[in-house]
């Protein structure tokens, strides 16, 4: 498969993993956490619209991390703003919700993988990461960190800025809940699941 091809389609299958967690309502994954926990609390803006903001936030933070601007860093302007898209196109064309727990576990079980599977896509595509994995992988390159350290790093201040911003407008909590416990824990293993059988090889998640 083309190399473009399979990055696109990684991106549109990581959409789909993460509007399947939406629609299930039992957290979502702790990168996706900050721009869903802002649209729950400025719904003037979709969660396409949001994570667009969030991706070009991480842009900002690669320039100052690497004091530069280079081309691979602003290609990644174009990537933000398809994923978003695409997230609100999935999100409008399954605009259904439930309030049944078991199909909401449904949902949520079956977005971990499929999430899980966008990112092997995008890996195996050897392209560029979205800019919130790119500033993730810039901060450990820049600072010779472990990446595994950083990750973590990252997904707890994503998910303790979703807490923040849910608690002390909301009063509850929805972006960040049991799913988003279950993302981070198992997200990277589908990845390196769908390395073993699609493409084997594993890369780093």
């Amino acid at each position: 498969m083309n190399r473009y091809v399979k990055y696109i389609l990684g991106l549109m299958t990581m959409a789909v993993g993460v509007v399947l967690m939406k629609k299930a309502a039992l957290g979502i994954t702790p990168i996706t956490s900050l721009p869903l926990a802002l649209n729950e609390v400025l719904p003037v803006l979709s969660l396409g619209n949001w994570t667009i903001l969030f991706h070009i936030l991480c842009i900002v933070g690669i320039i100052a991390v690497t004091r530069k601007v280079e081309l691979k860093t602003l290609l990644m302007f174009p990537v933000g703003i398809g994923f978003g898209y695409f997230i609100d196109l999935l999100l409008w064309i399954f605009s259904m919700e439930t309030s049944l727990l078991p199909l909401r576990i449904l949902l949520l079980v079956v977005g971990i993988p499929v999430s899980g599977l966008g990112v092997a896509m995008i890996n195996d595509a050897d392209l560029m990461l979205p800019s919130p994995d790119g500033l993730i992988r810039t901060i450990s390159s820049h600072y010779h960190l472990k990446y595994p350290t950083v990750k973590i790093c990252g997904d707890c201040i994503w998910v303790t800025g979703a807490v923040i911003i849910e608690l002390s407008v909301l009063h509850r909590l929805q972006a960040v809940h049991v799913g988003t416990i279950a993302s981070a824990l198992l997200v990277g293993r589908t990845i390196k699941l769908w390395n073993k059988l699609l493409f084997s090889r594993e890369k780093t998640a």
